[in-house]
């Protein structure tokens, strides 16, 4: 008998092991910090024009119908910022310090503009997706990094042709167009 109770705990704590060494490797939701531009300023450090502040690793989140426009331009005055993403829904024009990040996603239907710095996050790839057909995305700051940059999307990317870009990773165009 003791023998028949050792084998029928061994499976369970097989089992435990197991769900552990699995809820361990299930990465968490990346923190979100939605842009409300409720601030005085429109400056990323005003803690106003956030639901959230931004932390490490999180996504910035850029709405539709966000009265923008009469803040001026999202500028990001903080310094050694690294996000998971950066999702834009509007016609934004985001300018300010660099940002290392892992996904751009411009979800607009018309133009907007990442008009700072942006860099891969160590060799880890970038990808630059623009949702909808006839929508532009324009990049007009230096992109650097050693990661490979990824374009998707049947939108346009668009690169600034005076800025020497410092990229080592490979560039792959993986639907849409590349200006």
């Amino acid at each position: 008998m003791p023998m028949l109770t050792f084998l029928t705990a061994a499976p369970r704590l097989a089992l435990l092991s197991f769900t552990f060494l699995l809820l361990a490797a299930v990465p968490a939701n990346a923190a979100v910090s939605t842009w409300v531009a409720a601030g005085g300023t429109s400056n990323f450090s005003d803690a106003s024009n956030w639901d959230a502040f931004p932390t490490p690793d999180c996504d910035l989140v850029f709405p539709a119908g966000t009265p923008w426009a009469s803040k001026g331009a999202p500028v990001n005055d903080i310094t050694g910022l690294a996000v998971n993403a950066i999702n834009i829904y509007e016609a934004y024009n985001i300018t300010g310090n660099a940002i290392a990040c892992k996904i751009i996603n411009d979800n607009s239907a018309g133009t907007a503009t990442v008009a700072l710095p942006l860099t891969t996050v160590g060799a880890a790839a970038l990808t630059v997706t623009v949702t909808t057909a006839g929508a532009t995305l324009n990049l007009s700051g230096r992109l650097s990094g050693a990661g490979p940059v990824t374009y998707g999307g049947p939108g346009i990317k668009r690169l600034n042709g005076t800025i020497n870009n410092t990229l080592s990773g490979i560039s792959t165009v993986a639907l849409g167009s590349l200006v």
